[in-house]
């Protein structure tokens, strides 16, 4: 068996699709060997070496030793390499020194993570860390030169800069929101859409929100991208009121219709463009087709969930995936 066999995936302990994925592997070519890290999982670095002929590095994991040079693909879903110090830093005097070289300590090992994880994007790879920092509005202006049309955005703290003539839909301005449990706040990933009637907008005071024009749709595309292939479904998401702003106000009592959707060739071409711009091999594009017969792109997640498209339209993107990361894609 080749040193170079294993196949590196970043994930969260309890993601479906992640598993479904290594099901695959196993499934299309035995002998491929995979590590899988959790968010939270910590590794041991042994060394980084760097020389004008080769670079690599070296680290434990659950007291395994793997090497840069043993992976042949990687498979960044979510996560980071979680560097675990050998020098303990006390808590029993908790001193400003102290607070200082904890500091220290985690700008230190940021550094060091972000480093190996930019040296894996010379392997054949799905996704890439830096994919999830892409920022939501540069998206938009990104989206919109390559031909898309995108809905009229705003960002403000003021009434007065918003349109009496529309109405809106607004959400955080990051994809995070905060929840009320238990006593507690929580901030969970997800944020939702919510509308707001020109009749309501009264508030003279608010903190910093996006804003964008309400757009009467005939129904959602969630567009799958993969290594310049498009997998794009349809969602009738429009006749349900729990679902008409936004499909994943999901109603488990009677599921959106989703349906295989082929796009036209002039629309493919401009997610093309845009996905090599933006730098991403995978992602998952939400699209509104609105009742003018226009593709409005809203904007891309490259770690979200793509099941949606998967199973309801047959296309089997786990497969897909899974023989990216073996190296054959011409396996059935």
């Amino acid at each position: 068996m080749s040193a170079l066999n294993k196949i590196l995936i970043f994930s969260n302990r309890n993601d479906k699709s992640t598993d479904r994925v290594i099901d695959w592997i196993d499934y299309l070519e035995t002998g491929n060997q995979f590590l899988r890290i959790n968010h939270g999982d910590e590794i041991e670095l042994q060394s980084i070496n760097i020389s004008s002929q080769s670079y690599g590095y070296s680290f434990k994991q659950n007291g395994c030793l793997n090497s840069f040079a043993d992976f042949k693909s990687v498979w960044y879903r979510r996560g980071v390499l979680n560097i675990k110090s050998k020098i303990q830093l006390s808590n029993d005097k908790k001193t400003a020194f102290l607070s200082a070289i904890k500091g220290f300590q985690t700008i230190e090992y940021g550094f060091l993570s972000n480093f190996m994880l930019a040296m894996l994007n010379t392997k054949t790879h799905v996704n890439k860390y830096t994919d999830i920092f892409i920022n939501k509005y540069w998206a938009l202006i990104i989206a919109a030169k390559h031909g898309l049309t995108i809905p009229e955005s705003v960002i403000t703290n003021s009434i007065k800069a918003l349109s009496s003539k529309f109405n809106y839909i607004t959400k955080s301005l990051t994809d995070n929101r905060f929840v009320y449990k238990d006593e507690r706040i929580e901030m969970q990933a997800g944020a939702h859409t919510f509308v707001i009637e020109k009749e309501n907008m009264k508030s003279k005071m608010f903190d910093y929100s996006l804003f964008q024009n309400l757009i009467n749709k005939k129904f959602e595309l969630r567009v799958f991208f993969l290594h310049d292939k498009i997998f794009a479904s349809a969602i009738f998401s429009q006749n349900d009121p729990k679902t008409s702003i936004d499909f994943r106000n999901y109603n488990t009592e009677k599921p959106n219709r989703v349906v295989p959707f082929q796009l036209p060739d002039n629309i493919q071409f401009a997610i093309r463009g845009f996905m090599k711009e933006v730098n991403m091999n995978c992602g998952s594009l939400d699209i509104i087709y609105n009742e003018q017969k226009e593709y409005v792109f809203l904007e891309v997640n490259p770690v979200g969930q793509f099941w949606q498209v998967s199973y309801p339209c047959n296309y089997y993107l786990e497969k897909e995936i899974a023989k990216i990361l073996i190296g054959d894609e011409s396996k059935n």
